[in-house]
């Protein structure tokens, strides 16, 4: 009897292993689901030559480096293959009409980006008009892409990949899904934008590092205005309103202040250390006592003694989006019997930092007063920029100046002149600061 009960269930075994078997390799053998069909959409080229192909499209070349459209393009694609240009749609578009359209599965058609660029440099994509489109612009592996005073709505998002060195300036972004979207991008320059009514984050560039977000308004996006902010960022003058929340980040070192923030959730959700005043303001919050119970630490918990803004405002901001009028004071455009120059600057309103730039050089730090040393005999040339404290910088006409040490010791009517210069720059400096005292 054991015997016979162990044979059945053995046979039973068997057969249920057996058709386990079938219907696995009836689901493995099943046709997967097949991509979305692709719109039948035109591909056009800005060549490495200079070439536009093809050359019947309406964009007309100006010199070697710019490109006008001068009519919208339909069911027309470009991918840019060459470095050093300017594209310009002069308020025209590049239009795909069938997009949103669904294929037999059900799934929206796809379309490649309207501009795409890989692996190029110094690209400025200017006043275009992109509607109801895919991505509109797309950049991948660049460096020094320039997107600049463009109106988009209803599309997708502009996107970059593994890009640095990039300007989003003066776009007007509006019920996209996302406004910026990208992965590994870092010293981007992110000003006077206007981001709005997005169905996710206005901004969602991953790890964002080393850049700048400066005067721009985020309204009324589903989720965040920033999300998954990086480290080592400037967020000034910026207004969060009617988000869902404001910024999140899961790292720190940023310097987030001089904003608004009057969001749905929560104004801001950061892991410490982050820097939410400048020493004298910090940003006005919406509600100091609100809190959203899943993003902790918030700068509304306070259970850390990192994240605190230690100047907030009790009423929002007026922003000021003008930059500052910057003057160099000394040195003149003269001749210097030495290499060691006091450098001084005038500016018309209160500066939060500047910098100088020497012979096209990388930008120093600069303080009234700062000396510069070591100065080599010949021509150079000096540029001061200078930034107010919502993050709006000024920059100088440049000044060109001489340095000759072998004509002033061949000359003593020179070196008295040599000796009376810097006590004549000293005064004016003292003078400049003395006058700001009082006013």
């Amino acid at each position: 009897m054991k015997r016979t009960m162990l044979a059945l269930a053995l046979i039973l075994w068997l057969a249920v292993s057996m058709l386990a078997s079938i219907e696995f390799i009836r689901l493995t053998q099943a046709p997967p689901i097949p991509p979305p069909e692709r719109l039948p959409t035109n591909q056009a080229y800005i060549r490495g030559n200079g070439d536009v192909e093809p050359p019947t499209l309406p964009i007309q070349r100006i010199g070697d480096d710019k490109y006008v459209l001068t009519a919208t393009i339909v069911n027309w694609t470009i991918e840019i293959q060459r470095s050093n240009l300017e594209l310009d749609g002069d308020g025209y578009s590049i239009s795909i009409p069938l997009y949103g359209e669904k294929d037999s599965s059900g799934q929206t058609k796809s379309v490649p980006p309207l501009i795409n660029m890989r692996n190029c440099t110094n690209i400025s994509i200017k006043n275009f008009k992109f509607e109801n489109g895919p991505t509109p612009i797309s950049a991948w592996n660049c460096s020094h892409i320039s997107i600049i005073n463009n109106s988009i709505t209803n599309c997708r998002s502009v996107y970059f990949s593994s890009c640095t060195r990039c300007s989003i300036l003066k776009n007007v972004m509006t019920k996209n899904v996302f406004g910026l979207y990208g992965y590994t991008v870092s010293h981007f320059e992110i000003k006077y934008n206007q981001i709005r009514d997005s169905s996710w984050h206005a901004v969602m560039l991953e790890d964002l590092r080393n850049s700048s977000i400066i005067g721009n308004v985020f309204d009324n996006n589903a989720g965040c205005g920033i999300c998954d902010l990086g480290s080592y960022n400037r967020v000034i003058g910026n207004e969060f309103h009617n988000n869902e929340q404001g910024i999140v980040t899961y790292v720190g070192n940023n310097e987030i202040h001089h904003n608004n923030f009057d969001n749905l959730y929560a104004d801001l959700a950061v892991k410490p250390p982050n820097i939410l005043d400048d020493g004298k303001e910090g940003n006005y919050w919406s509600s100091n006592s609100k809190s959203e119970p899943l993003i902790i630490p918030s700068v509304f918990i306070r259970d850390t003694e990192y994240n605190i803004d230690n100047f907030p405002r009790t009423s929002p901001y007026i922003f000021d989006y003008q930059p500052p009028v910057v003057e160099i004071v000394s040195p003149e455009n003269i001749t210097y019997a030495n290499g060691n120059l006091t450098l001084f600057f005038s500016a018309s309103e209160e500066i939060s930092r500047a910098t100088y730039s020497l012979d096209g050089n990388e930008s120093v730090a600069l303080s009234n007063g700062t000396l510069v040393t070591g100065l080599s005999d010949g021509m150079h040339n000096l540029t001061v920029y200078a930034e107010d404290v919502f993050g709006n910088e000024g920059t100088s006409e440049t000044i060109t100046f001489t340095v000759s040490t072998e004509a002033f010791e061949t000359s003593p009517l020179v070196l008295i002149a040599a000796i009376s210069i810097p006590v004549a720059v000293v005064s004016v400096g003292l003078l400049v600061y003395f006058k700001k005292r009082k006013h």
